[in-house]
C-alpha cells in the first residue's frame, strides 16, 4: 500500500511520540550509535586523502650492456606488444634506459581489483617471455603492484670478473668460453647419498655427499677452470682475468648530507594506517639499531606522515575549536543551559555514528571525511536547536508542561525537519556521483556530511524529544547583564531587517538591480579567480632533479650534487636535510649523468614568515642551485595526492608516429 507524504510524516509523528513516552530508549540508542562509531574510529585507516589513483602495475627488466635502443626493440617491443590491451587498462608508459634497464608502469580503471590485475599482466608477461633475450630472461623480470614495496638505491655486491684481452688472444680463447666455464663450475649440485636404500644388503651407514656449491669469494673464481688440454695443460680464470667483489651495479649512489648512504624508498599498502605503518617502522628500525656496525647508523630523512599528522592534527583542533563556537552561539540564542545541552549532545552522536557508515563503506580517516565533519557540526544542531525551541516556545505561550509541549512540538515541527534535511541532502548528494577523479576525491567527503546530516535527523526525532520532555523548563529572559544587552540588540536589529525588507519590497526594480549587480559581480569573482586541481600544499619538503649534459659519467654528477648539497646547507638556513641520489631522477629517468635531491625543511612553526613559505622557498632553492652552471635544476613539491604524477605540474610528452629513432626524436624535442 503507498503512503502519502503526509500519512508518511504522521507515522513519523507516531515514532517520535515513542521515544517520548520512552526517553531510557531514545538514550540507549544514542550511546549504542556513539560507543559503535568510537569503535570504528580505532579501525579506521589514516591517510591524507582518499585513494583515488588508478591501480598501477610495475613490470622491470634488466637486460646487461644493452643500450636503449637495444631495450626497446629487444624487450620493450614484445612485452607491450603482449600487455596491450589487457582488461581494464587505461594506459601504459615505458622507459627503456642505456644501461639496460626497462621498466613498464600499466595503469588500470579506478575500480578495477588491484590483485586481478597484476595477474592480468602475469599471464601476458609469460606469453611474452619466450621472445626476450636469454640474458634477460635468466636474470628474471619483476611484477609488483606499484605499493606495499620498498626500493633500495644502493648497489648489491657481486664478483666482477675484468677480462684480459692480450691474454685472451694469445691463448686463443673468447668471452663466450670463459662465459660457460663459469656458468658450469658456479653451481648448486646435489650429489645423492651412499648407502641409500636400494642397495645390498649388507650396508650399515648412509652418507649424504656434499660438494662446494655457488662460489662465495674472488679466489674461488680464480680457480674456475676455463680450458685444459690433453697434455695436461689448464687454463685457470686467474690466468687471464682479474676478479673482486664489487658492486652489482653501478647505477645509483645515495648521499645524506654528503655523507655515503644507501637509501629505501618505502611505499605503504593501499588501505593501510599511514600513521600506523610510518609507527611500525620506525619500531623496527630501533630494534635493528641494536645489531648494526659501530659505524653505521639510519635516519628517516624523509617522512610523508609529518604531513598528514600535522594536518590531521590541525582539522581535530578545527572540530574542537567548531565545537565550542557552536556551543556558546547555542547558549548565547537560548540563554538556558538545559536547552542549550539539547542540541549539544546531538553533535557527538551524529559524528560518532558517521564513522560506522565510514567503516562499512571501507573510507579512511583523511582531510575530506574530516572536513565534512567540520562542515556538519554547525549543520547537525539545527534540526535539534528547531526542536528545542518550539518546545521552549510552547511551554512559555500555552503553558504546557514539558511532555505535552514536545508531544504537541513534534507534530508541529517533524515536517519541517524532513523537508530541511532533505533540502541539505539536495546539496551534498549529487557531488558523490560526480565523474572521474574529482568525483572519487570528493565523494567520501559527500557521504560523510551526508551521512552526518542523516544522524542529525534521526537525532533530532528521538533523542532530542526526549531530552526536552526530561530538561526543559520556562526560561526567565535576563534583564541584567552582558545577554539582556544581546537581547536588546538583536531586537533592534530585527526591527531595521524588517524595516529594509519593506522598503526593497515596496521596490521591485531596485531589488531586481541590487540582485543583478550582485550576480554580476559574483561573476566576475568566479572569473578571475584562478583554477587547479588541488592547491599546492606545504609538505615540508622540496624534490629537484639534476640533469647535466648526455654522457658525463657518475663521478662528474656526484660531483655536481655535493656542491649543491653544499651551497644548499651554507646559503638557504631554513634547510635541514639533502638526501641525494645520483643515477635516477624523478623526471628525466636513470642514467649516470641523472641525480634526484630531497630537501627537507624545518618545521611549519620555526617558518612563519612570508618568505619562509613553499613558494618562496622553491624560488630561493632555484636560484641557489642555478649557480652551479654545468646542470640543470627543477625543483618541486610532492603532488597533494601521491600517485598522480611526481609534482604538481604537467606531464608533457612528444611522440613520434612515423619511425622509432631516439635521436631523431630527441632532436625534436629539444
Amino acid at each position: 500500500m503507498k503512503l502519502s507524504i503526509r500519512e508518511s510524516i504522521d507515522k513519523i509523528k507516531v515514532f517520535s511520540r515513542v521515544f517520548v513516552e520512552r526517553p531510557r530508549f531514545a538514550m540507549v540508542i544514542a550511546i549504542v550509535l556513539s560507543l559503535a562509531g568510537t569503535l570504528a574510529i580505532t579501525k579506521l585507516p589514516i591517510s591524507q586523502y582518499p585513494q583515488v589513483t588508478p591501480p598501477e602495475i610495475s613490470v622491470t627488466y634488466n637486460y646487461p650492456g644493452a643500450n636503449a635502443q637495444e631495450v626497446m626493440n629487444t624487450i620493450a617491443t614484445p612485452i607491450e606488444d603482449e600487455v596491450n590491451g589487457v582488461d581494464d587498462m587505461l594506459y601504459m608508459s615505458s622507459d627503456s634506459t642505456n644501461d639496460g634497464q626497462y621498466e613498464l608502469e600499466v595503469s588500470f580503471d579506478v575500480e578495477s581489483d588491484r590483485d586481478m590485475d597484476l595477474v592480468k599482466v602475469q599471464n601476458r608477461l609469460s606469453q611474452a617471455e619466450a621472445k626476450l633475450p636469454s640474458e634477460a630472461k635468466q636474470l628474471g623480470g619483476r611484477i609488483r603492484a606499484g605499493v606495499g614495496d620498498v626500493t633500495v638505491y644502493g648497489p648489491k655486491l657481486s664478483v666482477r670478473i675484468w677480462l684480459d684481452p692480450q691474454r685472451l688472444a694469445a691463448l686463443g680463447i673468447n668471452s663466450e668460453e670463459v662465459i660457460t666455464a663459469v656458468s658450469q663450475q658456479n653451481i648448486q649440485a646435489s650429489l645423492g647419498a651412499v648407502g641409500a636404500s636400494p642397495t645390498e644388503e649388507n650396508g650399515v651407514f648412509t652418507y649424504t655427499l656434499l660438494a662446494r656449491g655457488r662460489l662465495k669469494t674472488a679466489a674461488e673464481f680464480d680457480e674456475i677452470v676455463v680450458r685444459k688440454d690433453d697434455q695436461g695443460g689448464i687454463v685457470k680464470l686467474k690466468d687471464v682475468a682479474r676478479t673482486e667483489i664489487g658492486e652489482q651495479s653501478y647505477n645509483f649512489n645515495g648521499m645524506f648530507n654528503n655523507q655515503t648512504a644507501v637509501m629505501l624508498a618505502i611505499n605503504q599498502k593501499p588501505g593501510a594506517n599511514a600513521i600506523a605503518t610510518m609507527d611500525a617502522l620506525v619500531a623496527e628500525l630501533k630494534r635493528l639499531k641494536a645489531e648494526f656496525p659501530d659505524d653505521m647508523d639510519y635516519t628517516v630523512a624523509y617522512d610523508a606522515t609529518d604531513y598528514v599528522r600535522r594536518c590531521i592534527r590541525e582539522i581535530v583542533t578545527t572540530l574542537a575549536i567548531t565545537f565550542a563556537l557552536v556551543v556558546l552561539v547555542c547558549y548565547i540564542f537560548l540563554q538556558d543551559w538545559r536547552a542549550t545541552l539539547i542540541p549539544c549532545l546531538t553533535i557527538p552522536v551524529s559524528l560518532c555514528s558517521t564513522f560506522i557508515l565510514m567503516s562499512v563503506m571501507g573510507y579512511s580517516i583523511n582531510i575530506l571525511t574530516l572536513f565534512g565533519l567540520v562542515l556538519a557540526i554547525g549543520v547537525v544542531v539545527d534540526d535539534c536547536i528547531v526542536v528545542v525551541e518550539r518546545v521552549q516556545f510552547l511551554i512559555e505561550t500555552r503553558g504546557l508542561n514539558a511532555k505535552e509541549a514536545t508531544i504537541q512540538a513534534m507534530s508541529d515541527v517533524t515536517g519541517a525537519v524532513i523537508a530541511t534535511t532533505l533540502v541539505l541532502l539536495g546539496i551534498f548528494v549529487p557531488i558523490g556521483f560526480m565523474s572521474g577523479i574529482t568525483g572519487r576525491i570528493y565523494q567520501q567527503f559527500s557521504v560523510t556530511l551526508s551521512a552526518a546530516v542523516c544522524f542529525s535527523t534521526v537525532c533530532a526525532l528521538t533523542l532530542a524529544p526526549a531530552l526536552c520532555s526530561l530538561l526543559l523548563h520556562e526560561a526567565r529572559p535576563y534583564k541584567h547583564g552582558p545577554l539582556a544587552w544581546f537581547n536588546w540588540a538583536i531586537d533592534h536589529f530585527k526591527g531595521f531587517f524588517v524595516r529594509c525588507a519593506k522598503f526593497l519590497a515596496a521596490r521591485l526594480l531596485l531589488t531586481g538591480m541590487l540582485l543583478a549587480l550582485t550576480v554580476l559581480l559574483t561573476v566576475q569573482a568566479f572569473m578571475g579567480t584562478s583554477t587547479s586541481f588541488l592547491p599546492q600544499e606545504d609538505q615540508g619538503v622540496i624534490f629537484g632533479s639534476v640533469e647535466l649534459p648526455e654522457g658525463m659519467t657518475r663521478p662528474q654528477t656526484e660531483a655536481v650534487m655535493i656542491r649543491a648539497t653544499e651551497l644548499l646547507k651554507r646559503e638557504v638556513p631554513e634547510v635541514t636535510n639533502v638526501l641525494a641520489v645520483v643515477g635516477i631522477s624523478m623526471i628525466a629517468g636513470r642514467g649516470e649523468n641523472l641525480g634526484t635531491m630531497i630537501v627537507d625543511l624545518k618545521k611549519w612553526e620555526e617558518r612563519t614568515r612570508p618568505d619562509q613559505q613553499i613558494e618562496p622557498m622553491m624560488q630561493r632553492l632555484g636560484a641557489v642551485l642555478n649557480e652551479i652552471p654545468e646542470a640543470t635544476f627543477r625543483v618541486f613539491v610532492p603532488p597533494a595526492i601521491p600517485g598522480l604524477g611526481m609534482n604538481n605540474g604537467i606531464d608533457l610528452r612528444v611522440q613520434s608516429k612515423e619511425d622509432m629513432d631516439p635521436e631523431r626524436l630527441g632532436k625534436t624535442l629539444q
